[in-house]
């Protein structure tokens, strides 16, 4: 008689393709809730220029120490651990929403970009390209 282990095992084999696709499906929705719950507590909107477009949206550390807070007790964390904290305890000293543009000028570069001469996608707003 087999071993429920090694039916486990025989099935995952055999299944590998449809599992993967199952948990990855299963990733995504649960880093969607999360973000929705990100979204809702710190708004939909980019702290520096005001973008409103939610697939351009993501969370910064203000601090820019990122991948210092993602090493806990010496474990590396994943991004739902971040936004999973972010949602359960508002902290607005260390974490805000950017879009991605402002979020890169500001790991790059080290600060935001200047708005005068900022100018993402020519005068077209990313939102209004994508309508």
């Amino acid at each position: 008689m087999e071993t429920n282990k090694t039916y486990n095992t025989r099935y995952r084999e055999k299944n590998r393709e449809a599992l993967n696709i199952k948990q990855r499906l299963k990733k995504r929705e649960i880093m969607a809730d999360l973000r929705e719950r990100v979204f809702q507590v710190y708004g939909r909107r980019c702290e520096h220029c005001g973008k409103t477009y939610e697939k351009v949206l993501t969370l910064d550390h203000v601090q820019n120490d990122g991948a210092k807070d993602r090493i806990k007790n010496g474990i590396r964390q994943n991004s739902a651990t971040t936004y999973r904290e972010a949602a359960e305890n508002y902290q607005p000293a260390k974490f805000q929403i950017l879009c991605i543009d402002c979020n890169w000028c500001k790991g790059i570069h080290g600060h935001l970009p200047d708005l005068d001469e900022y100018q993402p996608y020519g005068s077209v707003q990313l939102s209004e390209k994508l309508n």
